[in-house]
């Protein structure tokens, strides 16, 4: 998809220099926080992201705020490489924040207390359909949605669980709410 490749230079770039990294997380740190809210997030939760791309911002701001252990998947095995030179140069500690090649559509979500995926993720239904079909009953999942006028730019998912709440963000990224479902 035309986003995630986007998204993947911008981050790549952010990767190598890291001033813009602080600058680039700036525009993350609300959604973060209110995602935290959202979700009931703590220490005690272990987060599966799904779609980390070379810079895993949210997710390192998701463990830098709430401690919480983190496991970050993505399908691109430069993105990972990318990812873990910068989780390294960060400081991250590698037992509570770990980074794995694995595709969204074959994991396994049953270890995860919280599931989140982020905006680019493609083929969306069918990840979904494999976090549903794994994860284990307590669990919760996090689904970004792009504001309006970006729509088409992403996969789009058909709502599989009529009951959700939702978080409105104002901010210069494309992501207009986050979702969090409870089946």
């Amino acid at each position: 998809m035309l986003m995630s490749k986007l998204t993947q230079k911008i981050e790549h770039l952010v990767t190598t220099h890291p001033l813009l990294f602080s600058v680039f997380s700036k525009c993350y740190i609300s959604i973060i926080k209110s995602e935290l809210k959202l979700a009931h997030v703590t220490s005690e939760d272990h987060i599966l992201f799904i779609g980390g791309g070379p810079c895993p911002c949210s997710a390192i701001l998701m463990h830098q705020l709430s401690g919480a252990k983190i496991t970050v998947i993505d399908q691109n095995i430069d993105c990972i490489q990318l990812a873990n030179r910068l989780i390294h140069h960060l400081g991250i500690p590698e037992d509570r924040f770990r980074i794995l090649h694995h595709q969204g559509e074959t994991i396994d979500a049953s270890p995860y207390s919280l599931i989140h995926m982020a905006l680019q993720i493609y083929p969306k239904d069918k990840v979904l359909e494999q976090i549903k079909n794994t994860k284990s009953p307590e669990s919760r999942v996090l689904v970004r949605q792009p504001k309006e006028k970006m729509r088409h730019f992403y996969d789009q998912h058909e709502a599989f669980c009529p009951k959700y709440k939702t978080i409105q963000h104002r901010n210069v990224t494309n992501i207009s709410e986050t979702a969090l479902y409870q089946f």
